[in-house]
């Protein structure tokens, strides 16, 4: 009798989980293959498994999974997006560096990306998501 209170005050024994990722410790940047999360935190984190990672583009069939799984230390979150159709544009201003409104675990972040990506992204092109997986 002993023996299993200990074992219920004590727990399983299992080790604790990873802290969630920190979104306001995360390198965030997207282009035309997707959007990607450098975790620069310094130790490995989870994600929730609640939310989407999402970037502000006209979206085809449908949404991204809910991020999920142990980001590693110096790791890279990928969610991919597949360039569709593209509508007839302008040419693109200047490159220079732009933002694009994305979502990482429910909060709402700017992604650094390249002028011309974000101008194509935004206006011309329509996207479908693809496969995420986690780098290094």
């Amino acid at each position: 009798m002993i023996a299993v209170i200990l074992l219920a005050a004590g727990g399983c024994g299992g080790e604790d989980p990873e802290p969630l990722c920190p979104v306001d410790r995360m390198g965030i940047t997207a282009g035309m293959d997707g959007v990607r999360l450098t975790n620069q935190s310094g130790a490995a984190c989870r994600f929730r498994g609640t939310f989407p990672v999402t970037m502000q583009v006209r979206l085809e069939g449908a949404a991204p999974p809910a991020a999920k799984g142990v980001l590693p230390a110096a790791g890279t979150y990928v969610q991919p997006y597949i360039a569709g159709a593209a509508a007839a544009c302008p040419p693109p201003p200047q490159d220079t560096p732009q933002t694009v409104p994305a979502s990482v675990e429910g909060v709402t972040v700017t992604a650094v990306t390249r002028g011309t990506d974000a101008y194509f992204m935004a206006a011309c092109m329509s996207f479908s998501a693809g496969v995420p997986r986690i780098e290094g």
